[in-house]
């Protein structure tokens, strides 16, 4: 549920969010939402337990 509420901050489809993170785009993003974002991104732990 996170996750879709962080992308209803923008005012982008989803394709051109995901873009815009790739290429570290931050104008459009800013900082406060790259954090928010890389808070719930999982970590690398979280990664291996999901892919077995």
């Amino acid at each position: 549920m996170s996750v879709n509420i962080f992308l209803k901050q923008f005012k982008e489809h989803n394709p051109k969010i995901v873009a815009m993170i790739r290429e570290g785009n931050d104008t459009n993003i800013g900082n406060e939402r790259l954090r928010g974002l890389q808070k719930i991104l999982p970590d690398a732990e979280d990664v291996s337990i999901r892919m077995g």
